[in-house]
Protein backbone atom coordinates (compact mmCIF):
# COMPACT_ATOMS: atom_id res chain seq x y z
CA UNK A 1 0.00 0.00 0.00
CA UNK A 2 0.99 3.10 -0.52
CA UNK A 3 1.23 6.05 1.90
CA UNK A 4 -2.41 7.74 1.17
CA UNK A 5 -4.24 4.93 -0.74
CA UNK A 6 -4.86 1.38 -1.89
CA UNK A 7 -6.57 -0.16 -4.68
CA UNK A 8 -8.31 -3.68 -5.45
CA UNK A 9 -10.08 -4.28 -8.43
CA UNK A 10 -13.55 -2.88 -6.94
CA UNK A 11 -12.63 -0.91 -4.11
CA UNK A 12 -10.47 1.86 -2.75
CA UNK A 13 -8.97 3.05 0.24
CA UNK A 14 -7.71 6.30 0.60
CA UNK A 15 -6.35 7.42 4.07
CA UNK A 16 -7.25 10.73 5.66
CA UNK A 17 -4.16 12.66 4.59
CA UNK A 18 -4.36 12.12 1.37
CA UNK A 19 -5.33 14.55 -1.21
CA UNK A 20 -7.57 14.18 -3.99
CA UNK A 21 -4.90 14.67 -6.60
CA UNK A 22 -2.88 11.95 -5.41
CA UNK A 23 -5.53 9.70 -4.95
CA UNK A 24 -6.31 10.02 -8.46
CA UNK A 25 -3.37 9.56 -9.80
CA UNK A 26 -3.18 6.58 -7.91
CA UNK A 27 -6.41 4.76 -9.57
CA UNK A 28 -5.22 6.06 -13.05
CA UNK A 29 -1.67 4.44 -12.46
CA UNK A 30 -3.02 0.57 -11.24
CA UNK A 31 -6.34 0.71 -13.23
CA UNK A 32 -7.43 2.80 -15.73
CA UNK A 33 -10.88 3.09 -16.13
CA UNK A 34 -11.45 2.41 -12.85
CA UNK A 35 -13.01 5.56 -11.33
CA UNK A 36 -15.17 6.44 -8.06
CA UNK A 37 -16.80 10.45 -8.04
CA UNK A 38 -14.66 13.06 -6.73
CA UNK A 39 -14.50 16.76 -6.50
CA UNK A 40 -12.73 18.54 -9.41
CA UNK A 41 -9.91 20.63 -6.98
CA UNK A 42 -6.70 18.43 -6.96
CA UNK A 43 -5.40 20.00 -3.57
CA UNK A 44 -8.59 19.44 -1.67
CA UNK A 45 -8.05 16.87 1.31
CA UNK A 46 -9.90 13.83 0.35
CA UNK A 47 -11.43 13.93 4.34
CA UNK A 48 -12.99 16.76 3.49
CA UNK A 49 -14.48 15.94 0.68
CA UNK A 50 -15.99 13.04 1.31
CA UNK A 51 -17.32 14.01 5.14
CA UNK A 52 -18.70 17.14 2.77
CA UNK A 53 -20.56 14.71 0.77
CA UNK A 54 -18.32 15.66 -2.42
CA UNK A 55 -19.59 17.17 -5.26
CA UNK A 56 -17.47 16.59 -8.92
CA UNK A 57 -17.60 16.21 -12.56
CA UNK A 58 -19.78 13.49 -13.41
CA UNK A 59 -21.86 13.64 -9.71
CA UNK A 60 -24.42 14.04 -12.62
CA UNK A 61 -24.94 11.04 -13.21
CA UNK A 62 -23.35 8.66 -10.41
CA UNK A 63 -23.80 11.09 -7.41
CA UNK A 64 -21.91 12.59 -4.93
CA UNK A 65 -18.59 11.14 -3.63
CA UNK A 66 -20.54 10.49 -0.31
CA UNK A 67 -22.48 7.68 -2.28
CA UNK A 68 -19.57 5.67 -2.89
CA UNK A 69 -18.52 5.48 0.44
CA UNK A 70 -18.27 1.78 1.91
CA UNK A 71 -16.98 2.65 5.25
CA UNK A 72 -14.84 4.42 7.06
CA UNK A 73 -11.94 3.83 9.51
CA UNK A 74 -12.40 6.02 12.57
CA UNK A 75 -10.81 7.05 16.36
CA UNK A 76 -13.25 8.01 18.75
CA UNK A 77 -13.24 10.17 21.51
CA UNK A 78 -11.57 7.49 24.13
CA UNK A 79 -8.91 5.92 21.40
CA UNK A 80 -10.38 3.69 19.79
CA UNK A 81 -9.90 2.45 16.21
CA UNK A 82 -13.15 1.11 15.33
CA UNK A 83 -14.59 0.67 11.57
CA UNK A 84 -18.01 1.91 10.75
CA UNK A 85 -20.39 0.95 8.02
CA UNK A 86 -23.81 0.27 7.10
CA UNK A 87 -23.04 -2.93 8.81
CA UNK A 88 -20.86 -2.19 11.40
CA UNK A 89 -22.16 0.98 13.60
CA UNK A 90 -24.41 1.92 11.21
CA UNK A 91 -25.93 5.23 12.95
CA UNK A 92 -22.25 6.35 13.35
CA UNK A 93 -21.77 5.78 9.35
CA UNK A 94 -24.75 7.58 8.64
CA UNK A 95 -23.65 10.65 10.58
CA UNK A 96 -20.31 10.49 8.81
CA UNK A 97 -22.25 10.87 5.13
CA UNK A 98 -22.13 14.32 5.12
CA UNK A 99 -21.96 15.36 9.06
CA UNK A 100 -18.17 16.32 8.56
CA UNK A 101 -15.75 15.45 10.85
CA UNK A 102 -17.47 16.09 13.89
CA UNK A 103 -17.47 12.09 14.86
CA UNK A 104 -14.02 11.24 15.49
CA UNK A 105 -10.86 11.19 13.52
CA UNK A 106 -11.22 9.62 9.80
CA UNK A 107 -8.49 7.67 9.15
CA UNK A 108 -9.36 5.94 6.25
CA UNK A 109 -12.42 5.70 3.51
CA UNK A 110 -13.37 2.65 1.76
CA UNK A 111 -14.86 3.57 -1.55
CA UNK A 112 -16.88 1.43 -4.39
CA UNK A 113 -15.25 1.76 -7.39
CA UNK A 114 -16.57 1.95 -10.87
CA UNK A 115 -15.61 1.75 -13.79
CA UNK A 116 -16.09 4.45 -15.78
CA UNK A 117 -15.28 3.67 -19.73
CA UNK A 118 -14.55 6.74 -22.49
CA UNK A 119 -15.72 10.49 -21.09
CA UNK A 120 -15.54 13.64 -23.33
CA UNK A 121 -14.67 17.17 -22.11
CA UNK A 122 -14.18 19.95 -23.71
CA UNK A 123 -14.31 23.88 -23.04
CA UNK A 124 -15.51 26.60 -24.94
CA UNK A 125 -13.90 30.41 -24.14
CA UNK A 126 -15.97 33.34 -25.00
CA UNK A 127 -14.97 37.02 -24.67
CA UNK A 128 -16.64 38.79 -21.65
CA UNK A 129 -18.97 40.81 -23.91
CA UNK A 130 -20.90 37.05 -25.02
CA UNK A 131 -21.32 36.23 -21.32
CA UNK A 132 -25.26 37.14 -21.25
CA UNK A 133 -25.75 34.97 -24.68
CA UNK A 134 -23.43 32.26 -23.55
CA UNK A 135 -25.46 31.55 -19.81
CA UNK A 136 -28.53 31.94 -21.56
CA UNK A 137 -27.75 29.43 -24.45
CA UNK A 138 -26.33 27.41 -21.15
CA UNK A 139 -29.58 27.93 -19.32
CA UNK A 140 -31.41 26.55 -22.30
CA UNK A 141 -29.31 23.52 -23.38
CA UNK A 142 -29.44 22.38 -19.53
CA UNK A 143 -32.94 21.81 -19.39
CA UNK A 144 -32.96 19.08 -22.65
CA UNK A 145 -29.35 18.07 -21.52
CA UNK A 146 -28.91 13.90 -20.64
CA UNK A 147 -27.66 13.30 -16.79
CA UNK A 148 -24.50 12.10 -18.79
CA UNK A 149 -23.88 15.66 -18.77
CA UNK A 150 -21.97 18.02 -16.37
CA UNK A 151 -21.86 21.76 -17.40
CA UNK A 152 -19.90 24.46 -15.64
CA UNK A 153 -20.19 28.17 -16.83
CA UNK A 154 -17.41 30.82 -15.53
CA UNK A 155 -16.50 34.64 -15.47
CA UNK A 156 -13.53 36.30 -14.97
CA UNK A 157 -12.22 39.38 -16.45
CA UNK A 158 -10.86 38.78 -19.49
CA UNK A 159 -14.02 36.23 -20.31
CA UNK A 160 -16.23 33.43 -19.89
CA UNK A 161 -16.15 29.79 -20.24
CA UNK A 162 -18.33 26.80 -20.71
CA UNK A 163 -17.04 23.32 -19.53
CA UNK A 164 -18.66 20.14 -20.09
CA UNK A 165 -18.17 16.67 -19.47
CA UNK A 166 -20.15 13.67 -20.78
CA UNK A 167 -19.45 10.23 -21.37
CA UNK A 168 -21.94 10.65 -24.77
CA UNK A 169 -20.23 12.09 -27.76
CA UNK A 170 -20.33 15.63 -26.84
CA UNK A 171 -21.94 16.76 -30.18
CA UNK A 172 -24.67 14.95 -28.67
CA UNK A 173 -25.07 16.14 -25.46
CA UNK A 174 -24.73 19.96 -26.21
CA UNK A 175 -24.06 22.08 -28.69
CA UNK A 176 -22.87 25.38 -27.54
CA UNK A 177 -20.80 26.20 -30.76
CA UNK A 178 -22.82 29.27 -31.51
CA UNK A 179 -24.92 31.13 -29.22
CA UNK A 180 -26.59 34.28 -30.01
CA UNK A 181 -25.45 37.76 -29.79
CA UNK A 182 -27.58 39.73 -27.09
Amino acid sequence: MDRNYALRRTRAQVLGGALLGDARQSVRAVRMGSWSPAGVVSHTGAAGLTLGGGMGWLSRRFGLTIDHLEAVELVTADGSLIETSPDSEPELFWGLRGGGGNFGIATAFHFRMRNLGAVTAGTWIYGLYRARAVLQALADAARAAPRELTLSFNVKQAGCTVTAFTQVPLEKALDLSAPSEA
